[in-house]
């Protein structure tokens, strides 16, 4: 898989931690999307750079950190 598709996944798990009454809990959305997890970890992906991938497509903590 190229980079712009792992980007591409990364903004719609960030898109889809907001409901529609809100923020959802990060641990069902990350449910959800424990393919695109698994794949870069297959391909050799460090947590930190999953958090970093995760960090440009613009995933913060409720707090906006």
């Amino acid at each position: 898989m190229m980079k712009k598709e792992y980007e591409e996944r990364a903004k719609a798990l960030v898109q889809a931690l907001e409901g529609p009454l809100g923020r959802r809990k990060l641990q069902a959305v990350v449910g959800e999307h424990q393919e695109l997890l698994q794949d870069l970890r297959d391909q050799g992906a460090s947590w930190p750079q999953i958090v970093a991938l995760l960090t440009r497509a613009g995933l913060r903590r409720e707090d906006g950190k």
